[in-house]
């Protein structure tokens, strides 16, 4: 290669390696911990820049969009501080949160352009093709690729036994993977990666991952009639057509699955939480939520502290009391009611605020940014929607993503 070939090649892995490292802190999510070497990396870099040119970047709107967003979020875990049932695990989650502000601050380096994000979008729709295309080998063979076997009839591929993480991380990203078919792939090949999300997303078995997919479903219907100043019946008429024969034809034919709906259905004829599942634990869960807010309305417990305030709150018939492990519910499994329980008013108003803060943004930008940002923002929609039972959003796995997408 020439000297000119040679120095194109390192011009371009340069520009490229920022890129690559945001996008590894998806490729990596399925393995576990190690998500959080690029995460690490990313921060010691952000905050390296963010000293080195700190007027540069206060003079940039994305960083004071940016930094505005994650003070309404920090600033009620450090409010939670004084009143914290477990001072030493919020003080942890204060601290540990600060790399994802660094970590923010390298992002909105690493994407400057319209070529960076274009490159990283399709960065980021094969590798969530690569998912689908994974998890449709386990549905197939009984093992993905990677050698992982479904547990039971459960699809969880990438993620390895035990884990739910499957059908709730590609029900999050999801969109991120079908706005760009919808952009630049043939409709025939949108349709059938579409079908198969669904499909694999069912059956990973979480009921959360369901309602997060028909949140998503609902909004790709919403942006379709915001771009072409109509609704689109047709497409939803199709979509709602073909969703009703595949899943028709998995409770017919997966008893499992028949099981799950069925035990839906069973929670909510009867919420006093007499029968004995999941979504009815959630509710005695969500009761002990209600009741720990009501005691510490204004800064709560201390952000990840229901888990220790939990049997202060409890009743004595709580079925969580009659278990081995755990005996006390680890998380509310409600977004809001933790923010509630765990930050008090203060964490609300300030979620709240973040929120009003992006919207404010998107309206504000130019057709281009919004057309941008369309497929990102609809992934937060998914993932705060309140009628839902939620991961814990001050977890590692969960606030990750929360915070990769913001």
């Amino acid at each position: 290669m020439s000297r000119a070939g040679q120095f194109r090649v390192q011009e371009r892995i340069k520009q490229d390696a920022p890129l690559l490292l945001v996008w590894s802190c998806i490729a990596l999510v399925p393995f576990g911990r190690i998500v959080e070497v690029p995460v690490l990396l990313m921060a010691a870099l952000g905050a390296v820049s963010l000293l080195r040119h700190r007027q540069k970047w206060w003079l940039d709107p994305r960083c004071r969009l940016f930094t505005l967003v994650f003070l309404c979020v920090w600033v009620p875990v450090l409010a939670s501080l004084p009143d914290a049932i477990e001072p030493n695990s919020t003080g942890r989650i204060a601290l540990n949160h600060l790399r994802f502000f660094f970590a923010g601050i390298f992002v909105l380096g690493a994407l400057r352009t319209e070529e960076h994000h274009r490159r990283f979008a399709i960065l980021l729709a094969w590798l969530l093709g690569f998912w689908v295309f994974n998890g449709a080998v386990q549905w197939g063979l009984g093992t993905d690729l990677l050698g992982h076997e479904k547990v039971g009839a459960r699809i969880n591929a990438l993620f390895g036994q035990g884990s739910l993480g499957y059908g709730l991380t590609l029900a999050l990203l999801s969109p991120l993977l079908l706005e760009h078919a919808r952009r630049y792939w043939p409709p025939a090949l949108v349709i059938g990666v579409a079908v198969l999300v669904v499909c694999l997303v069912v059956l990973s078995g979480s009921r959360a991952a369901w309602i997060m997919l028909t949140v998503v479903g609902a909004g790709f219907a919403v942006l379709a009639w915001v771009r072409e100043g109509r609704f689109p019946w047709r497409a939803l008429s199709v979509t709602a057509l073909v969703g009703t024969i595949v899943l028709g034809t998995l409770y017919q034919t997966s008893t499992w699955f028949e099981s799950r709906v069925n035990s839906a259905v069973a929670a909510l004829d009867n919420p006093s939480g007499q029968t004995n599942n999941s979504i009815t634990h959630r509710l005695w869960i969500w009761g002990v939520a209600w009741r720990t807010f009501a005691d510490n309305p204004i800064n709560g417990v201390g952000a990840r502290g229901f888990r220790h305030a939990y049997r202060t709150y409890t009743s004595p018939d709580d079925p969580y009391l009659g278990r081995k492990t755990p005996q006390a519910a680890t998380h509310t499994h409600q977004l809001w009611l933790e923010m509630l329980s765990e930050t008090g008013l203060i964490g609300v108003l300030g979620l709240l605020a973040a929120h009003f803060v992006l919207i404010g943004a998107l309206f504000r930008s130019s057709k281009e940014a919004r057309a941008r940002m369309s497929a990102f923002g609809l992934c937060l929609v998914a993932a705060f929607f309140p009628f839902n039972t939620h991961m814990a959003i001050y977890s590692a796995f969960w606030s990750q993503l929360i915070w990769w997408l913001i």
